[in-house]
């Protein structure tokens, strides 16, 4: 039979596995890095990014007739990368939709669009700053996009093919698949399937975010010596 001290000690083992695989799992979450002098460090003080668009698109769909806008441009917006996998998206140079944004054929094949190509007269970030948090999905790593003051989204007027504008606002919490391109030296953050969907004004999630926003160090942190960015 079992002395009670061993079998106490055998438990007590037991708990300090367990505790030992917790703190493992819970130090495991994503966080941001970043490269100076050619060495990666974890992130423990904000760094002021860039966003660039890269085929970002915003879309109402409505039963086929999709009403939309897309941004390419290097110069998207502003915001930081922080501790713990936290983030801000502060500022939007896309604010200007005419020279950064532009409707036309959203969907791949051009179907069913209403705005034309050169039709957005204006477009402003609702609720902003908006807050990114990574987060780990499997060996996947998302980064969520949510607002202190509401919900993040995006208003845009569009003139359709028609000849008459329209106004479309789109809400809505939302994330994007997060991987380090390492040949760039910066972060993809992904719009895809997994994308929650947002809400529209003439239809409940009806809207959804297509497209990449690409992370980059800002020309102030590069200037400081900061090289790239990744997650892991």
């Amino acid at each position: 039979m079992k002395s009670p001290l061993r079998i106490g000690l055998t438990a007590l083992a037991a708990v300090l596995v367990l505790s030992a695989v917790v703190a493992a799992t819970a130090s495991a979450a994503p966080e941001w890095y970043a490269k100076k002098a050619g060495v990666f460090k974890k992130v423990t003080t904000a760094v002021k990014v860039e966003f660039e668009a890269s085929k970002l698109a915003m879309i109402d769909n409505l039963g086929g007739a999709y009403e939309g806008m897309s941004c390419t441009t290097s110069n998207f917006g502003h915001g930081t990368v922080e501790a713990a996998g936290a983030g801000k998206i502060e500022t939007f140079s896309a604010e200007n939709g005419k020279t950064q944004c532009k409707g036309g054929k959203i969907k791949e094949n051009g179907e069913g669009n209403v705005c034309e190509e050169h039709g957005i007269e204006e477009m402003t970030a609702i609720n902003a700053p908006w807050k990114t948090q990574l987060s780990a999905e499997g060996t996947s790593i998302r980064a969520s996009i949510s607002s202190e003051s509401g919900t993040p989204g995006f208003r845009f007027k569009c003139k359709t093919i028609g000849g008459t504008s329209i106004l479309v606002t789109c809400e809505g919490n939302t994330s994007a698949h997060a991987f380090s391109n390492a040949t760039a030296g910066l972060v993809e953050a992904e719009f895809e399937s997994k994308s929650p969907r947002t809400t529209c004004a003439k239809q409940k999630e009806a809207g959804e975010w297509k497209g990449t926003l690409k992370v980059k160090p800002s020309k102030v942190e590069k200037e400081a010596g900061v090289e790239a960015l990744k997650v892991e």
